[in-house]
């Protein structure tokens, strides 16, 4: 049958992502790149709890994640995203941000982009991955539009006002507005309002509108929020029905499949697995240009630099040691 088909082909693929996860979480060595320079790249998470059967828990999340180069109008305020890429997976947040490494890595020249935009909910495991993809995080204006609507209900002048602030990344004026707002409140609207407050200021680094920063370079850029419509698209419609319930395997399976199909790849990924060359050779080269520039250029500085890998999310694994072995002059 069609389950038997699906697992046939994506079976194979899903256990050699995982040797590779793992081999990338213990070593830290990157695959071979195709190298794809561009200019922006824009990355975006989210979550959705699926219903399980036959497993130890009743829910699981699938985390999903999109990342893409821009945006081309389509019609009247209407647009769509630039070659855009899809991972999602049942994993821990770290396995999932290792894999959706991996897939960026594969596909660009992660050196190139003049910007890297991290869009999200303002979820912690999303913004984890500023520790694997870098840039900056922008909390998009579907939730935060979703906060704001819930704590002021009909008051849309405060609301436009609290956008406004927030859009400008003055977090002091967004929460003043809203303290004045709860002032005039009380019971539960105040402490929705007290909520979104705090929502405000957990996520003060991704209120600011990004493109303000750029000026004439934002020209075409867009705000972030391809998510919410696309995890509806990928997940929710096909997989979250009334009734629709999943193994854990089976989940992954029909994830791997349906993402190859939306991004055009099915076709070439249904053969056997490639086997993914690490590579060592081109890193270690370049790693040793970026250490031979900096001690030509700034001779001493390099004694108070940081490396992000000895206090990122994979500090602890044996790569990671290594480096802080070498850092401290133990080995």
């Amino acid at each position: 049958g069609i389950w038997n088909q699906v697992k046939k082909a994506a079976e194979p693929h899903l256990e050699e992502r995982d040797k590779r996860i793992k081999h990338f979480l213990e070593t830290g060595e990157l695959p071979e790149s195709e190298g794809k320079k561009v200019t922006n790249l824009v990355t975006e998470g989210d979550g959705v709890m699926l219903s399980l059967q036959r497993e130890k828990t009743r829910r699981a999340e699938v985390k999903v994640g999109i990342a893409y180069e821009g945006w081309e109008q389509i019609g009247k305020e209407r647009y769509k995203t630039l070659n855009k890429s899809i991972y999602g997976d049942i994993a821990c947040s770290e396995e999932y941000w290792a894999g959706m490494t991996l897939k960026l890595y594969q596909k660009y020249d992660m050196a190139a982009p003049e910007r890297v935009v991290l869009g999200g909910d303002g979820a912690e495991r999303v913004k984890e991955g500023l520790n694997w993809v870098g840039g900056r995080f922008q909390l998009d204006r579907y939730h935060l539009n979703g906060e704001l609507r819930t704590a002021l209900g009909p008051d849309n002048e405060t609301i436009k006002l609290v956008r406004q602030a927030c859009g400008e990344g003055d977090i002091g004026k967004a929460c003043q507005l809203l303290t004045e707002a709860e002032k005039k409140t009380r019971g539960d609207q105040a402490k929705k309002i007290e909520k979104a407050r705090h929502y405000l200021m957990k996520n003060e680094s991704g209120l600011r509108d990004y493109r303000l920063d750029l000026r004439e370079e934002a020209k075409g850029l867009r705000r972030t929020g391809a998510m919410e419509g696309n995890v509806d698209k990928l997940v929710v419609k096909r997989m979250k029905g009334h009734g629709m319930s999943w193994t854990i395997k089976g989940c992954r399976r029909m994830l791997w499949v349906r993402f190859h199909w939306l991004e055009g790849t099915l076709k070439e990924s249904l053969g056997p697995p490639i086997q993914t060359a690490v590579a060592t050779g081109p890193m270690a080269r370049k790693v040793k240009h970026i250490i031979d520039k900096t001690l030509t250029e700034n001779p001493g500085d390099w004694l108070n630099m940081k490396l992000p890998a000895l206090y990122g999310p994979h500090c602890s694994h044996p790569w990671a040691l290594v480096l802080k072995s070498l850092a401290q002059g133990s080995i």
